[in-house]
Order: C-alpha cells, then sequence, then structure tokens
C-alpha cells in the first residue's frame, strides 16, 4: 500500500474541478469518488475575531482548517 500525503492537493483547487478530475483522469467511480465528493461538498468557513463572528461562508476550494484527509 502506498501512502500519500494530500494535505497540500486541495488548497486551491475547485472542488467541482476536482471531482471532474478524478473521474476522469483517475477513473475514479461510485464509492471512492462519492467519498471525496461527500467530504468536500457543503463545507463551510467561520471566522471569529474578539466577540465577532462572521456569517458562515461556503468553500468552493481548499478544505475547512483543521480538518485534513
Amino acid at each position: 500500500m502506498a501512502l500519500l500525503d494530500l494535505s497540500c492537493a486541495f488548497d486551491m483547487v475547485d472542488h467541482v474541478t476536482l471531482l471532474s478530475i478524478l473521474s476522469q483522469r483517475f477513473s475514479a467511480t461510485d464509492q471512492a469518488l462519492a467519498w471525496f465528493q461527500s467530504y468536500l461538498t457543503d463545507k463551510y468557513q467561520v471566522f471569529t475575531t474578539d466577540s465577532t463572528q462572521s456569517a458562515p461562508i461556503a468553500l468552493s476550494s481548499g478544505i475547512s482548517q483543521g480538518s485534513g484527509l
């Protein structure tokens, strides 16, 4: 088994583009593609300063801070 460090792979790539590349170029199908899709969709980021918190911002690229594969 080969272990890959994919921590930076998701930083700036648009989620739709990434899923398309995984499907077409790397032939990811069914369960693997569904896992990536569920991991990347419906993610939000909130920014907090002192006593102020922003509204949730949907992430279309990257992954939320503190999470990792």
